[in-house]
């Protein structure tokens, strides 16, 4: 799931008080794989309507005086889902560049949220129709999202309830959704029922997940049009939809405490469950400890839910295609819920065979080290077990005890009691989340919406200057891990307003950060939009050469050049070697040869290929491409320039990479290879240039 981040407080500075007449509402935008969203800071409870025709759409909130402004929002979604966009005083209209849906849903009580969404079923042209949408009210008699959310999770598993009750209240949801969930942790693979004389069906023994890529628990979001012939714990196309749930939460958030100012368990209890429902563990155990619960499944399903990889991650996404049976859910029950809970070998056994090799032995590796770290290490040897058989092997157990998966295993761990302990609104809560983001920033890992969110909004109770300072410095490198640049910078100019002083300090760090993370498209802009900043006292040389190496790689030589001349910098060697490349990349090879006149390295060495070549001196630079390696690159360039025959693309990394991968027995062999490979590639240039 991804919420926006400009939901922080950094990035929501300047809308913190509550729409009125004399208000513009000004529209943040976000661009997503799947949708594209919009968002009004819009604390008053209002409704709305949405008429529809053809792909003309207009939404118009009647009760409200404020004029909303969606001015240069058009400009910051450039994929096509808008052709175009207005708004006026309580009224929105777009018209559509695709056939996608338009959702209006309301989050945490202070924004409202407008997504186009892709991939909407094709539909007849329809007359124009027009559809209310409440805002849900803070008290009282309507059906809580939430506390119906057991029977849609489990909809096979029928907790014992009063036939009269028309919706399931919180009472229902503690007791139902602990008792359906542990039934099904402790079934045998293919049945649902409990081990009880509870009046339960079998349950489906396929349920096709179609759920888009968007607002989904993290377990879900790599499940699209994945078939399951797994025990389901969850039938996820019956979850209630997303903003409801999402409506609900940010409610319940207010509603926890009673009238003496206590928390009220109940109510912490289904407001941990919704956090669990979303993906959301940390925040469902720091509701748990406030509320002092002895919800020890409960705790164990939100520990389980922080385990689980997020979409975004590459390498486990595979091994988690299949999320109706994830043996995260059997394996960790071992220690999550109480009477001795067994593995269910047989969901594991099949879990794995649904995977691809590489991801199998990363999955199980990574499962059998979270094990061993929580003491089970009889459960981690069956996983090995299952993996010996899964893998064909006669030979017993077979060892993937990871190093590098146990040391991640540690990292998340660490990450989650920091994220916890900041959840959690204590003395200490800042401390830990300063703690948390330097974590995040050290080790490249991304923020999620939700901590970016909260820092964001607590980093201005804190009262230790030294403390706030360094949330400021770590919500700021968060933004620009999670793929928010250019707010970040829009952050740090609202900050270097307030306290320049201080934020100053922070420059080098994040120009440092974004020349190592932020896409090529992007980052010549973000340079752009640093202006004279990026060259000030506060930055390192080193920083600004790499930015400046950067844009040279991004296509913005001049711009490279213009950085290192407005720093008065020395002639260092990485400095003549950047502008020999942005000359030769401006089409000025005698003056990139200059730069490299008195220069030895590899690199000098092949800039003097390139330019020679750029001359057509070919014979000048041969004895430099003979040197240089890799010896592919060049070789593509003399094939284009004397319009020879296609030279066979030079393997030399695919057998490294092969390499890194065989025995000690099996690389003598693959180095000849390599080392022939080598010859054959130098005669094939050498021809070409006597040719020539």
């Amino acid at each position: 799931m991804r919420l926006l981040a400009t939901g922080s407080a950094l990035l929501f500075a300047l809308f913190t008080s509550a729409a009125s007449a004399q208000e513009e509402l000004i529209a943040q935008s976000g661009e997503h794989e799947t949708f594209s969203r919009i968002v009004f800071p819009l604390e008053e409870e209002i409704t709305w309507s949405i008429e529809k025709s053809d792909r003309a759409v207009r939404i118009s909130f009647p009760k409200l005086d404020a004029t909303l402004s969606t001015e240069g929002l058009l400009s910051r979604l450039p994929t096509g889902r808008l052709d175009r966009i207005s708004a006026d005083r309580g009224l929105v209209e777009l018209q559509l560049g695709c056939d996608c849906d338009v959702e209006v849903f309301r989050f945490d009580g202070r924004f409202v949220v407008i997504d186009v969404l892709d991939e909407a079923s094709p539909t007849e042209p329809t007359e124009t129709t027009s559809t209310e949408q409440p805002i849900f009210s803070f008290g009282g008699d309507q059906p809580n999202p939430i506390a119906t959310l057991a029977e849609r999770m489990l909809p096979t598993i029928a907790p014992e309830i009063d036939e009269n009750v028309q919706s399931f209240s919180d009472d229902v949801l503690a007791s139902g959704m602990t008792n359906a969930v542990a039934a099904q942790l402790l079934a045998p693979s293919g049945n649902l029922a409990p081990n009880s004389d509870a009046s339960v069906g079998d349950g489906p023994s396929q349920i096709e997940i179609n759920t888009p890529l968007r607002n989904q628990p993290p377990q879900v979001a790599m499940a699209q049009q994945e078939i399951c012939d797994l025990p389901a714990y969850a039938d996820i196309s019956q979850w209630p939809p997303h903003q409801d749930v999402l409506q609900s939460i940010g409610q319940m958030r207010r509603e926890i405490f009673d009238d003496s100012g206590q928390i009220d368990p109940e109510r912490a209890r289904s407001l941990a469950a919704g956090y669990i429902a979303l993906g959301f563990g940390a925040e469902a155990r720091a509701i748990l400890q406030m509320s002092s619960q002895d919800s020890s499944l409960m705790e164990a399903l939100a520990h389980i839910v922080d385990g689980l990889p997020s979409p975004s991650s590459s390498t486990l996404r595979v091994a988690f295609a299949c999320p109706n049976a994830l043996a995260f859910w059997a394996v960790l029950s071992v220690g999550a819920l109480p009477d001795g809970a067994n593995l269910n070998e047989s969901a594991v056994e099949v879990t794995l065979a649904k995977m691809g090799l590489e991801y199998r032995n990363a999955y199980a590796g990574k499962v059998a080290a979270r094990l061993r770290t929580g003491g089970y290490e009889n459960a981690a040897r069956q996983i090995e077990g299952l993996m010996a058989r899964t893998n064909g092997s006669s030979e017993g157990e077979e060892e993937v005890y990871d190093p590098v998966a146990l040391a991640e295993l540690q990292l998340e761990d660490r990450l989650a009691a920091l994220r916890a302990l900041a959840f959690a609104n204590t003395p200490p809560s800042a401390q830990a989340l300063n703690a948390l983001l330097q974590e995040h920033m050290q080790s490249r890992i991304a923020l999620d919406d939700a901590l970016l969110t909260f820092a964001g909004s607590f980093v201005e109770t804190v009262e230790d200057d030294a403390t706030r300072i360094g949330i400021h410095a770590g919500l700021l490198s968060g933004l620009v891990l999670s793929g928010y640049p250019f707010e970040a910078l829009q952050s740090y100019e609202r900050l270097l307003l307030v306290q320049p002083e201080h934020t100053m300090a922070h420059l080098n760090a994040l120009v440092s950060l974004a020349t190592e993370v932020v896409p090529a498209d992007e980052f010549a802009l973000f340079v752009v939009g640093l202006g004279d900043l990026v060259t000030s006292d506060t930055v390192d040389t080193d920083t600004i050469l790499s930015v400046a190496r950067r844009m040279v790689d991004v296509g913005m030589p001049s711009k490279a050049l213009q950085l290192m001349t407005r720093r008065d910098l020395d002639q260092s060697p990485e400095k003549r070697l950047i502008s020999a490349r942005a000359f030769l990349a401006m089409g000025d090879p005698l003056e990139a040869l200059s730069r490299v006149a008195t220069l030895s390295t590899d690199e000098a060495r092949q800039i003097r290929a390139y330019a020679y070549l750029r001359m057509g001196k070919y014979e000048e630079a041969f004895p430099y491409l003979a040197e240089a390696d890799p010896l592919h690159a060049p070789a593509g360039w003399i094939s284009q320039r004397v319009e020879a025959k296609e030279i066979q693309s030079y393997p030399r990394q695919a057998l490294l990479d092969q390499m890194d991968t065989q025995s000690k027995s099996e690389r003598p062999a693959t180095m000849t290879t390599l080392l022939e490979e080598t010859s054959q590639m130098r005669a094939a240039i050498q021809g070409l240039l006597r040719e020539e």
